[in-house]
């Protein structure tokens, strides 16, 4: 049903399934779904908008950390990216519509993770690099670190009475890498904590082009004008439209 409705949509570019308190969401009633992962933050979000019928409202509630389930890749791709979330924040709109009265639920879904923003912990890390202690604060979270440039800031750090979301915070405010650069650390899509630097990241090319053309977005292959557009960025070039 998912890929019908996902191929009755012109332009759409993703399949996706998004479930809350394990009950799956009719891809129609997905209003808008916002995966936000960000270099200089250090979680991933989802920011949705459903429409509903009372399913979350009246049946199962919707809840601070009620779960959240999204799996998502672009059409004709076998390879499907699954996250897990926990809502952070919600809002219930009831409206009316032709059928009677519908439910508008805004909410924001932090990535799951454990032991990242609880327990509060106070401990010490001698003689370690803030790389190091990323890795710790990783592997305590539950996700993969990969570690793209090694710190050189070996000391002791102090964790004190701060969860790890915190205290990350307050690392990579103080790591050294290099001269003339500074380090990031951030989650992304792929359940990856990735330690890396400013540098590291300008000097990556770019996996695929972003164009804002409402035209592009709806193209199904026959306009010869964005054809030519399309060759003139290369045969390797990968592209994203949006509007």
């Amino acid at each position: 049903m998912i890929e019908q409705i996902n191929q009755q949509n012109i332009g759409q570019q993703y399949d996706l399934k998004l479930s809350i308190n394990g009950i799956q969401v009719p891809t129609s009633n997905v209003l808008s779904s916002v995966l936000r992962e960000w270099i200089f933050d250090r979680i991933v979000t989802l920011e949705c908008v459903i429409m509903d019928t009372g399913t979350f409202v009246e049946l199962s509630p919707i809840y601070d950390e009620s779960p959240v389930t999204i799996e998502f890749s672009k059409n004709n791709e076998p390879d499907k990216i699954q996250m897990e979330f926990c809502i952070n924040a919600s809002e219930v709109e009831r409206t009316m519509a032709d059928n009677g009265m519908v439910y508008i639920i805004k909410f924001v879904a932090l990535q799951k993770t454990t032991d990242y923003f609880y327990p509060i912990k106070t401990k010490s890390y001698k003689n370690q690099s803030t790389s190091d202690v990323f890795s710790q604060i990783a592997n305590n979270s539950g996700v993969k670190f990969v570690k793209e440039i090694e710190a050189k800031d070996n000391q002791i750090w102090i964790q004190s009475n701060a969860c790890d979301y915190s205290f990350g915070y307050h690392l990579i405010k103080r790591s050294f890498v290099n001269n003339e650069d500074r380090p990031l650390f951030y989650f992304n899509r792929n359940n990856e904590a990735v330690f890396s630097s400013i540098k590291i990241k300008c000097s990556t090319k770019s996996k695929f082009v972003a164009i804002n053309n409402d035209h592009a977005f709806l193209d199904n292959g026959n306009d010869n004008v964005i054809k030519e557009m399309k060759q003139s960025f290369g045969e390797d070039s990968k592209f994203l439209y949006y509007k």
